[in-house]
């Protein structure tokens, strides 16, 4: 009877235990950020099954769902990755890749621990981990390095790890737009054995076994590099998605998104430049402008639609690469007498949505029904390189103004007796304004006759229509005329009044 108290005992202790260290594995799955795929760091429970890969179709799950189905976000290869040296010294190899991310993966990335924590856990998963995976090759755009083992997360079937530094398959994404990694860092010292990056360590290949040495350049005495004055590097990133079931199987589950389109670097490849004029950016095409009041927490929000050329989008991210940034640039008015403020958001089409709180200054109140007027115009800082010098920033053309609550009151035009529209074509004439009916319209004046009018009032010298002509000459005659006799007369009183001064002289001697 002793041996079983004893041993009740021990086994009420055991669970005391066992379930609150059970409990803690439990919460640390839901670091879906920094979940491991093995389960090492996630604290699921390890089993001998290796991932479901799918990348093609899905599977059911027993609630009728498809596993992919229940992501947070759907799975799309990077829509825009670049690649540029960091360096144009010729022994330098490093490269910068960047690479960008749709919305609602960004979104999900910005999440705190406990919102990926509810959100995964609401769609029946315990660990969410993403991978970004950057697949290379040089010179030959064919000669790529993933294989099936970049599918398992850098391992063979037997779950070894096989794939060293140079294959880049656990890059964690961060919440950003756009987001840059280095790779092609410098071999190190290739002569020493402690070097594992370049040797390799058992199962694990080195970079001596990756690449080829017709492409190696020496390094001083103990080190190489790849010259990419000489050589073209090839590059495409895709998205790595491993995921386990919240139920009693456990289940994984692995994702692959397609490989982004294939950017180069190095030999024979231009180099962006940018944008050299202000008249060189796209204007933005704003629409449907109107004032969201329904979310009584954030309170009344202005809507709009804003779409902008695509190239601008991917240049604004290249110019992001090299240290710039690029945006559309909104103003927006209040009130019609208020002032314009302006926002910033980025050089990608979409709806803008701009709570009101944001534009208001201290003390200022929006009332429902209160005018607002929305502009916009892209604008740009630029770079010419990493770390290279600053070309300034461009702002473009502004976009037509919206408007919202404005009455817009039309001119009333009065017309008068003059107006003398402009012919284009073979217009009919319509008789406008102040028009006597006594009098003909323009149509039925014979040209033959308003020439033979206008030749008879215009003097043919200076062609002045008020010109009197006296007894048929110009005026400009009669004024030539009359300044010479003026001359005549004034050197004639002068000749009198010399001679009368010679007389007087000798009068006096």
């Amino acid at each position: 009877m002793r041996k079983l108290a004893r041993f009740c005992c021990v086994m009420m202790i055991m669970a005391a235990l066992i379930v609150p260290a059970f409990a803690a594995d439990e919460t640390n799955v839901f670091k879906a950020l920094t979940a491991t795929a093995d389960g090492e760091k996630d604290g699921t429970t390890e089993t001998s099954d290796e991932p479901v890969l799918t990348t093609g179709t899905d599977t059911d799950t027993e609630d009728g769902t498809q596993a992919k189905d229940r992501l947070p976000f759907e799975i799309k290869a990077p829509k825009y990755v670049f690649a540029d040296r960091v360096s144009k010294e010729g022994e330098s190899q490093e490269i910068n890749v960047a690479f960008s991310k749709d919305e609602d993966m960004m979104e999900f990335f910005k999440l705190s621990e406990e919102a990926a924590k509810d959100l995964i856990t609401s769609e029946g998963l315990m660990t969410v981990k993403v991978s970004a995976q950057i697949d290379w090759a040089i010179d030959n755009p064919e000669a790529w390095h993933a294989d099936a083992s970049w599918d398992t997360d850098g391992k063979n079937a037997k779950g070894d790890r096989v794939v060293g530094e140079w294959a880049y398959v656990d890059i964690n994404p961060d919440g950003n737009r756009l987001q840059s990694v280095r790779i092609f860092t410098d071999f190190g010292n290739t002569k020493s054995k402690d070097n594992k990056a370049w040797n390799g360590s058992g199962t694990v290949k080195g970079w001596k076994d990756i690449i080829a040495k017709e492409l190696l350049a020496s390094k001083g005495t103990d080190s190489y590099y790849i010259n990419w004055n000489a050589h073209t590097l090839y590059v495409r990133v895709r998205y790595y998605v491993y995921t386990v079931d919240n139920d009693e199987g456990l289940a994984k589950n692995t994702y692959l998104s397609d490989w982004s389109e294939t950017v180069s670097v190095g030999l024979g490849v231009a180099e962006y430049d940018g944008y050299g004029m202000e008249s060189d950016l796209p204007v933005p095409v704003l629409s449907g402008l109107t004032v969201d009041d329904s979310d009584d927490e954030v309170g009344p929000v202005i809507e709009f639609d804003a779409q902008i050329d695509e190239a601008f989008t991917k240049n604004a991210l290249q110019s992001e690469v090299y240290g710039g940034v690029g945006h559309l640039v909104f103003a927006i008015r209040l009130r019609q007498e208020g002032e314009w403020r302006v926002i910033y958001r980025d050089a990608v089409s979409g709806k803008i949505r701009v709570p009101v709180t944001e534009i208001l200054e201290e003390n200022e109140i929006y009332s429902d029904g209160d005018a607002v007027e929305v502009y916009g115009f892209a604008w740009i800082d630029q770079y010419s390189e990493i770390g290279g010098i600053w070309y300034g920033t461009l702002g473009g053309s502004f976009s037509e103004t919206l408007k919202y609550g404005v009455t817009d009151v039309e001119p009333t035009l009065e017309p008068t007796a003059t107006i003398t529209p402009e012919p284009s074509g073979e217009p009919t004439p319509e008789p406008t304004g102040n028009v006597d009916p006594a009098k003909p319209t323009p149509e039925v004046i014979p040209t033959e006759t308003v020439v033979e009018k206008k030749d008879k009032d215009v003097c043919p010298v200076c062609h002045q229509e008020i010109d009197p002509q006296i007894l048929g000459f110009c005026m400009i005659y009669w004024g030539a005329a009359i300044l010479v006799l003026l001359i005549i007369i004034v050197i004639i009183v002068k000749a009198i009044q010399r001679k009368r001064d010679e007389e007087t002289d000798i009068l006096f001697r």
